[in-house]
């Protein structure tokens, strides 16, 4: 039994924080109580609970924070993990915001995407975790619906933006709409964003043929194009519950140390998106698992106003407190009918998913701990330079996707500024003609950068990302010799064991990088190797040289061709020149 000297002196009956350390004083479990003493207490005496047994064979010290209420405990528990991320709490790794579709409250509404929701009497429609398919969405939407898009409102009197030409906006503040008809449209796409299609369609039916009524045939015309249009979009949605309502559906799954939550929103009855996370749960339970993410995600996250859980838990009380004086949340677990069925299917999704990708989220989670990360690294981009004395010198870019490569993302340069062998100039070009791209095309950028090399690759790499502004990028190097990893501010190199999976890892990450640009120099080298004899032939340039392979089909077969073959392609005096220089030179 662990020493109960270790309890700290006048523990409280009430409520508060308990924050365990080790031998070294680093923080290994932060938990919240109604009584600490009784909590506190309970790890110092013989229990059945393994994750207690675990723990009290590590504790070293047991600090404590007191707190008025135990929401206030539950609040500063969650604060705690994720300012000190101990080792053996539950924690929520992955914590973006997602995206909402907003229409805003003003005279001519505007529709854009955001991250954050406010409190500002605007529509806000969501959340969607995809922003490549949720941008396209809005961008279809507003052929159906064009309404403004601009980040900023407009001034009366401003000329049309070329979405006017396009068709996408109806240009009110240039006075092309009236505000009654514009107001129309907002309504319109709001009926259609919450899924109230056949009250949508009804209303554009009326209106066409009012229109047609009163002779406005233009008009009746754009109404009739756009419920076909919205008739095509619907058939393929499919209705989940008869009865519409606004719910977070969680699912559940543990194996091993990992676990996986999937989370299905619901919104007006319809499954529009769901998201999952992995979690490194090594000493926790399934109730504690689940406690512990709903504490983590929907303090930085809104809520709907009901969450469907799996099954009932000890904080359940308390957290169904906190999220009811927080935004008017009810928590529930059905046991039968549709929302039951709605958890299973989240549940099996949820297992599913640790199936496929549990043992490469695992070791992603190792990687985060071993490097330092504030997130998991699951897109991982990573460079590598080939060259020979500084001759066809070429850069590769790979990338890996949740562990495993990703090679329609693979990317291969040749290097254009750089004369002479400077690999870290080199480097320096690739990374930035790869990063001030993605700027540009406003592409979502990596989890992790990996370079091949040491210090100084690093280096120049770090430097480049600061001059674009996206210095924040967790990036390391790691050199071959030693398998040694580099990071930004650290001086020393970090060794990590030679079996470690996060090392293995990040070794596959960086074998592929210098496979894809070896690959991709050998194939420029090869190249130039087939065609240095006819560039060095007197009177053939690219035009010939063109002419010549198109006719033939390959260097060899040029190569087997008669004089007069030859003849008939580029005349009798530079095929004699030719047909003499091939031969010499095999």
């Amino acid at each position: 039994m662990k020493d109960r000297r270790l309890l700290p002196a006048g523990l409280p009956s009430g409520p508060g924080v308990y924050i365990m350390k080790d031998r070294g004083g680093r923080i290994i479990y932060i938990g919240k109580a109604a009584s600490l003493k009784k909590r506190v207490g309970a790890y110092f005496r013989e229990s059945n609970d393994p994750k207690v047994n675990a723990l009290r064979e590590k504790i070293s010290d047991v600090e404590f924070i007191a707190t008025g209420t135990e929401q206030e405990a539950l609040l500063l528990e969650s604060s705690l993990i994720n300012m000190h991320k101990p080792k053996y709490n539950v924690r929520l790794k992955d914590d973006k915001k997602w995206l909402y579709i907003k229409v805003t409250k003003e005279e001519f509404p505007r529709i854009f995407l955001t991250r954050d929701v406010l409190k500002d009497g605007a529509r806000y429609y969501g959340p969607f975790c995809d922003a490549g398919a949720t941008r396209r969405s809005v961008k279809a939407l507003r052929r159906l619906f064009p309404i403004c898009s601009c980040k900023t409102p407009g001034r009366t009197g401003e000329r049309p933006c070329l979405d006017y030409q396009m068709k996408l906006c109806t240009a009110p503040f240039a006075g092309k709409i009236s505000k009654e008809e514009y107001a129309e449209i907002v309504d319109d796409l709001d009926l259609f964003l919450k899924g109230r299609h056949k009250e949508l369609l009804l209303t554009l039916e009326k209106d066409m043929v009012q229109a047609s009524e009163h002779l406005e045939f233009e008009r009746a015309a754009i109404i009739r194009d756009r419920i076909k249009a919205i008739k095509k979009t619907i058939s393929g949605q499919k209705i989940v519950i008869p009865r519409k309502f606004d719910e977070d559906v969680i699912g559940l799954y543990k194996k091993g140390s990992q676990a996986c939550v999937q989370v299905f929103f619901v919104r007006e009855g319809r499954i529009i998106d769901r998201v999952e996370f992995f979690l490194d749960a090594r000493l926790s339970d399934e109730p504690e698992i689940l406690a512990s993410f709903l504490k983590q995600y929907y303090s930085k996250n809104p809520a709907p106003k009901e969450i469907l859980l799996p099954f009932e838990f000890d904080e359940m009380d308390s957290i169904g407190t906190w999220l009811m004086s927080k935004s008017g949340v009810r928590l529930a677990v059905p046991k039968r009918g549709k929302k039951h069925d709605l958890l299973i299917m989240a549940k099996t999704n949820a297992m599913l998913s640790m199936e496929r990708k549990g043992e490469d989220v695992g070791i992603l989670n190792m990687l985060q701990d071993d490097l330092g990360l504030e997130t998991v690294p699951r897109v991982i981009e990573a460079f590598d330079i080939s060259n020979i004395m500084g001759k066809r010198a070429v850069g590769s870019m790979v990338v890996f996707r949740d562990g495993r490569p990703s090679r329609k993302d693979y990317r291969r340069f040749k290097i254009k500024t750089v004369a002479g062998q400077d690999d870290v100039a080199m480097l320096k070009e690739v990374v930035r003609r790869r990063y001030r791209r993605v700027i540009d095309e406003a592409k979502p950028l990596p989890d992790l950068i990996l370079i091949d090399g040491g210090r100084g690759q690093l280096n120049g790499a770090l430097q480049v990302l600061g001059e674009l502004g996206i210095g924040g990028i967790p990036a390391v190097g790691l050199a071959k010799r030693e398998e040694e990893i580099y990071q930004a501010g650290r001086p020393d190199p970090l060794v990590l064991q030679k079996d470690s999976r996060s090392l293995r890892l990040l070794q596959q990450v960086r074998d592929e990088a210098h496979r894809f640009a070896v690959a991709y120099h050998r194939t420029l080298r090869s190249r130039g190797l087939k065609l240095s004899v006819l560039d060095d032939i007197p009177g053939i340039g690219r035009v010939r040289k063109k002419k010549l392979l198109t006719h033939f089909g390959s260097m060899n077969d040029i190569k087997k061709a008669s004089l007069e073959e030859l003849e008939g392609v580029v005349g009798r005096k530079l095929a004699e020149r030719i047909y003499s220089s091939l031969h010499e030179a095999s």
